[in-house]
């Protein structure tokens, strides 16, 4: 869609970058209407933003969000840096929002493309991922229930989970870097059993 490739408004982040957190309210109405479309359909994201190829924030829907945030530039934050460095879509880490919910979320990013040479980076869109809605979507197979104890666990690139078949440990936190160790390690010694 060619109206989420331009970032037509940036002009205005001189005036409004430290006091709106982004462009005004009333700006580039026709992309922020994409976005709420995309928000109202699906109930797992609840936040989209733009970022421009420094960090800067251009816009974030809902705009209630947008004028309580605290920063104007992400480029320190992992999605950011991940969907650059790759080029393609990244999944940020998983981290407890500032709400007073605590709930589990990420970031997902994709790198925008400018609509001349489909080369140069515009901008990041990004959207926060509610994992309450992975949850209850991994919980609804019913996974429990099977004698073998199956449980289907998604995890983040540091190995922390992020959503869990067992309802009963989806909302304990749980690294799963052990199995990433003890995979290494089989590797390790199926090498060397294939050396002697």
């Amino acid at each position: 869609m060619p109206q989420v490739k331009d970032v037509r408004d940036a002009h205005l982040l001189n005036q409004t970058l430290t006091t709106l957190h982004g462009i005004p309210q009333y700006a580039d109405i026709e992309k922020r209407q994409v976005v709420r479309n995309i928000l109202s359909s699906n109930n797992d994201l609840y936040e989209i933003f733009l970022l421009l190829p420094n960090g800067d924030i251009y816009f974030l829907e809902p705009y209630s969000i947008q004028k309580t945030l605290t920063l104007n530039n992400f480029a320190f934050r992992d999605y950011f840096q991940g969907a650059i460095k790759t080029n393609d879509t990244y999944l940020g880490n998983v981290h407890k929002t500032a709400a007073a919910s605590g709930a589990s979320t990420a970031k997902i990013a994709v790198p925008v493309y400018s609509l001349k040479d489909n080369s140069t980076i515009v901008g990041i869109w990004a959207s926060s991922i509610d994992f309450g809605v992975l949850n209850k979507e991994l919980q609804s197979f019913n996974l429990t229930s099977l004698k073998d104890s199956t449980r289907v666990v998604y995890v983040d690139s540091k190995e922390q989970k992020i959503a869990d078949s067992d309802m009963n440990k989806c909302s304990n936190p749980e690294s799963f870097q052990i199995y990433k160790v003890l995979n290494l390690l089989w590797v390790d010694n199926l090498v060397q059993l294939l050396i002697h």
